[in-house]
């Protein structure tokens, strides 16, 4: 690599033809950057790597004064693999014997808006550059709460005062509606929200206080599957699921599942799904943007995303964790009247047989697939796609 004044440049051989091992020792930054939940690091780095996958290889490595080594090892495949052209920020805390670490396993693009290290390692963002955690306000717009820029002559850094309730040049109020907890297509996989709303291909957005605290999901209960096979068949995808890596319990697909279900209650109303009719009165409380996909009651892969990291396969990589759902937390913390997630347990709107629900719990991200419909009360949290 070509190399300048007072840098420093090293080469690797591999020429042997067989793999070799090494060691890179970061670059610590003039000030330490910002958690990814919030916070100021006691410290930051920096390293060039050779992209590369990491997962069950000794990653990071902490050396503490009294000599003592902790290693981060990867476990899952998203977890550490090492792309070129991106960034991968890890938060590492040192625990008695092990480190804690999270990590931003997706990464983003070398020199794009919002990824570029300013002056003294402080990162730049844009309000545009959509992340979890940002705030989702009645007309549809989003914003980080935060808005970092470099004042014009580049010395220094500022953050703009972008709150949960802002007024406009005209005078018009808007507020925040909800958070951000997971950005992509949500579209991808539910084909019913592509059909009703083609642009919901931003992100998912979570409400800020429970559409119900405990309640049944069905009582008296019978198969809302059994009951769309034989009267609108091939209408819906599947809103029943069991195990399998690719069955629907893996799909973002809850909108398609409420407006299933809201078929069947209207036709059922002896055994109306109480979980989705709380959502809908959610919608009469809390209007959404014309341009959402309007709240509806989560499916099972959902919760998982809004509670910790994401995973291809919920049900053998369980539980997710809190990392999300931490973060989410700080966030509704901050904002008057909202409620946090904590640590109950949520019903999905993913159904497993005639008489079980799958559910959530935010304790530790576990997903269960045995929650009996007439004789168990859980949350309900209504979310949106946008």
């Amino acid at each position: 690599a070509p190399t300048s004044a007072g840098a420093i440049a090293g080469t690797w051989n591999t020429s042997s033809g067989s793999p070799t091992m090494g060691t890179i020792t970061p670059r610590r930054l003039t000030a330490p950057g910002t958690l990814t939940g919030g916070g100021t690091a006691l410290a930051s780095y920096a390293a060039l790597v050779i992209p590369q996958q990491m997962k069950d290889k000794k990653f990071i490595a902490v050396t503490l004064a009294n000599g003592n080594t902790y290693y981060y090892t990867p476990t899952q495949d998203g977890d550490a693999n090492l792309q070129s052209g991106r960034q991968h920020t890890y938060d590492i805390t040192v625990k008695h014997g092990y480190l804690e670490v999270s990590a931003n396993t997706g990464g983003s693009a070398w020199g794009s808006d919002g990824s570029a290290e300013g002056v003294n390692g402080t990162k730049i963002f844009n309000a545009a550059d959509l992340k979890p955690g940002d705030y989702y306000y009645s007309d549809g717009k989003t914003s980080d709460g935060g808005l970092r820029k470099l004042h014009s002559d580049g010395t220094a850094a500022e953050i703009e005062d972008i709150g949960p309730v802002l007024t406009d040049a005209d005078g018009k109020v808007r507020s925040v509606i909800g958070i951000v907890f997971w950005v992509g297509d949500a579209t991808a996989k539910d084909a019913t929200l592509a059909d009703a709303h083609s642009g919901c291909t931003h992100g998912l957005v979570v409400a800020l206080t429970d559409a119900s605290e405990r309640t049944f999901w069905q009582k008296p209960y019978v198969s809302v599957q059994e009951w769309l096979d034989d009267n609108r068949n091939g209408e819906f995808l599947a809103v029943e699921s069991g195990t399998g890596a690719n069955d629907p319990l893996n799909n973002i697909q809850g909108y398609n599942n409420t407006k299933a279900i809201e078929a069947f209650n209207e036709a059922n109303p002896g055994n109306i799904v109480q979980a989705v009719e709380k959502v809908a009165a959610y919608r009469t409380q809390v209007p959404a943007p014309a341009n959402s996909s309007d709240w509806y009651l989560p499916s099972v892969k959902e919760l998982t995303l809004l509670c910790g990291k994401e995973v291809d396969d919920i049900w053998n990589n369980r539980p997710v964790g809190t990392a999300n759902r931490d973060l989410i937390d700080e966030k509704l913390g901050s904002i008057s009247g909202a409620v946090k997630i904590s640590s109950f347990l949520y019903w999905s709107s993913t159904e497993n047989v005639y008489n079980w629900v799958w559910y959530v719990s935010f304790g530790d991200g576990h997903v269960f697939h045995y929650g009996y419909k007439s004789s168990d009360s859980y949350w309900v949290r209504a979310v949106l796609a946008f």
